[in-house]
């Protein structure tokens, strides 16, 4: 998470303190990006730069809804799209090399003191790995789903 929306968060909210977060490692990040490639059946050494733009070119277009409508809900988006709510989401900020792990319901809560328009084009998704959901820097929301691996199947 950008030090720069923790302290503008801080100054907005001086009596709460800001939604608790993960950065993930180096290493855990990697293993994402690997997992997600393994799911598209992608090489597993793509470079993240091709991963996001694959993974942008595969995804569809929510025409319905955007980030910056006045009653905008992730939650209520994700439920729209017939998914689960999971406890914790995943945000990318770049190449999948830039990860943070935040309760949903924190990220539904504070989404505009974490997601800046103009500004951040992010990727969120969760453990299951089977849905992308992206919120372009102009508001635009797009989604993907997919399937596990077929390793993981059982037959």
């Amino acid at each position: 998470m950008d030090k720069i929306k923790i302290e503008n968060f801080v100054n907005c909210y001086p009596d709460q303190i800001f939604p608790g977060f993960y950065h993930l490692t180096e290493k855990e990040s990697a293993a994402l990006k690997v997992e997600i490639a393994n799911r598209l059946t992608l090489k597993s050494d793509i470079n993240g730069l091709q991963l996001v733009n694959t993974l942008n070119s595969l995804s569809n277009i929510q025409e319905e809804v955007g980030a910056e409508d006045s009653d905008f809900s992730l939650k209520k988006n994700l439920i729209s799209l017939n998914i689960s709510i999971p406890e914790y989401v995943y945000i990318n900020w770049s190449q999948y090399d830039n990860i943070d792990k935040i309760k949903l319901l924190d990220l539904d809560e504070y989404f505009y003191d974490i997601w800046y328009p103009s500004v951040d084009d992010i990727d969120i998704f969760d453990d299951s790995l089977t849905w992308i959901l992206f919120v372009t820097h102009y508001g635009k929301i797009k989604f993907l789903f997919f399937s596990s691996p077929a390793h993981d199947k059982k037959h």
